[in-house]
């Protein structure tokens, strides 16, 4: 087993995360400092480590440390749900203070609950994160790549057998979100894993997959695979198919996000201004700009990109690549 992927994997992150904590330590409110420090990257990246490793090594605390990674980056992300609602909606006149303020308020709210776990939680103190540490070096003594690519292998599956009899396109969290959410962990593992996962140019697929390979598809950041240590043997993704599947993960953030906005706006007029959900959610989108019809658009779109996106066997055909890799 080359050790050198999950110590660099882990030790990019946890240095990152070791500097945030170290400052946070002298700040009254931890959880702002966190989110304005933007711990959410690192918090997530460790996460979606430990969503993996969990499966494969139950006894080195993976389970307790995803939990609480999955919380933290949780907790940050609904902090900036409501940071976003209330910046954005600023700018727009026909919003009442007070369902500004209703943002606000619950950003708040999110601030306290966040500060209230990390008090409680002694893993963040020296000692703790000592613990993580120890942790840490059992399990890259213990995991293999291969089992890592299995249990890869394992969530596309169960993808392509969700896409195939459980998505239902009624409601965005359900479908837009949800789906959207399953994708980008595939994503996601290329950059947590650091250098277990390397592109190589496949011409043959370009005609078939032109739709997807956008300029910022091709030149965005996150499309750059951070590089293997010397030693390091990496899968080898055929390039296009990757981009494919940040095309359309960028394209159903897009969708979730519109649905979104309508959504926590109705939401908040609903609360502030004691209005039923009908009308609430049509003054919405009177103020959004938006068609009463507009969420029904962005399922039928969704259900649209979908299907077609698994047309192009786009999962099957990255996923015969970790297989070659785990046949070697």
């Amino acid at each position: 087993m080359n050790q050198s992927m999950l110590n660099n994997s882990f030790s990019s992150q946890l240095k990152k995360l070791d500097q945030i904590l170290a400052k946070s330590a002298k700040e009254s409110n931890k959880a702002e400092f966190l989110f304005n420090s933007n711990a959410r990257t690192p918090f997530f990246m460790l996460e979606s480590i430990f969503r993996i490793l969990r499966k494969i090594d139950a006894k080195n605390n993976t389970e307790f440390w995803y939990e609480e990674f999955k919380y933290l980056e949780d907790a940050l992300g609904k902090i900036d749900y409501y940071h976003f609602f209330a910046k954005e909606l600023q700018t727009k006149k026909t919003i009442s203070e007070k369902t500004i303020y209703y943002f606000v308020e619950n950003q708040n709210k999110s601030f306290a609950e966040l500060n209230t776990h990390l008090n409680q939680k002694k893993w963040f103190t020296k000692t703790g994160l000592e613990n993580l540490n120890k942790d840490v070096i059992a399990i890259c003594n213990s995991v293999t790549e291969k089992q890592i690519l299995s249990e890869i292998l394992k969530e596309i599956e169960k993808i392509n057998a969700f896409v195939k009899s459980e998505i239902k396109y009624t409601d965005v969290e359900l479908s837009t979100h949800e789906i959207r959410r399953k994708l980008r962990w595939i994503s996601i593992y290329c950059q947590a894993f650091q250098g277990l996962f390397q592109m190589r140019h496949h011409s043959k697929s370009r005609i078939k997959l032109e739709k997807y390979l956008t300029t910022e598809i091709i030149t965005s950041p996150f499309n750059k695979f951070p590089a293997p240590a010397k030693t390091q043997q990496s899968v080898f993704l055929k390039d296009n198919y990757f981009f494919a599947l940040s095309w359309i993960i960028n394209e159903l953030g897009n969708l979730k996000d519109k649905g979104l906005f309508v959504l926590a706006l109705t939401e908040a007029i609903e609360n502030t201004e004691k209005t039923s959900h009908t009308v609430s959610f049509a003054k919405a989108c009177k103020i959004l700009g938006e068609n009463k019809n507009c969420i029904t658009t962005i399922l039928k779109q969704t259900e649209v990109l979908v299907t077609e996106f698994f047309e192009k066997d786009v999962l099957n055909k990255l996923a015969k690549d970790i297989k070659r890799f785990n046949k070697q």
